[in-house]
């Protein structure tokens, strides 16, 4: 009888106190949409995000709406460095954070792909830059982040505690009976 008292102590401490944290995946979406551009009139637009502590990410193309020759101009900055200089000189023009290299979205590369892979905790900078073509588009990146810790309801297992604490009371009141 010890024993069994013993046991469902044990896991009913164990469930409680074991518990450790889950690790979630989210999925920021980061969407650009331009119209009216056109020669002496670019779009350019940049947002900031940071991953801290133990956070890793995947930036991916989420969609495109160029067609044919259509290319967009995109940047990736983390901190200072640059991590995007497929060309060096295409997006000079839009200024800072722009010139000094970008890369480019064509209308032909497919929804889905991993543009960045394994970025670590830091400060990061994204931006699109669109010169000519398409005059007017979305571009939508998706930011997967990992390592975020996600909070395990205690209730449960508070619950788990108070029956086990439950079944050895009632097996005392059954032994004190016999």
């Amino acid at each position: 009888m010890y024993v069994i008292k013993s046991i469902t102590a044990a896991l009913a401490l164990a469930t409680v106190f074991g518990a450790q944290e889950a690790e979630a995946a989210t999925i920021t979406p980061y969407t650009f949409t331009w119209s009216g551009v056109g020669p002496g009139t670019p779009y350019q637009s940049v947002v900031n995000f940071t991953l801290s502590g133990t956070q890793t990410a995947a930036l991916s193309l989420s969609f495109y709406t160029g067609s044919g020759s259509d290319r967009t101009g995109y940047i990736l900055l983390d901190g200072a460095t640059r991590l995007t200089t497929a060309s060096a000189t295409a997006c000079d023009s839009g200024g800072a954070p722009f010139a000094g290299g970008c890369s480019f979205i064509y209308s032909n590369t497919v929804d889905g792909t991993t543009l960045f892979a394994g970025l670590d905790a830091g400060e990061y900078t994204l931006g699109v830059l669109e010169t000519a073509q398409p005059s007017s588009g979305t571009l939508e990146f998706d930011l997967t982040v990992e390592g975020i810790p996600s909070e395990v309801p205690l209730p449960a297992g508070g619950l788990l505690l108070i029956g086990a604490l439950g079944g050895i009371a009632a097996l005392r009141k059954r032994q004190k009976a016999a």
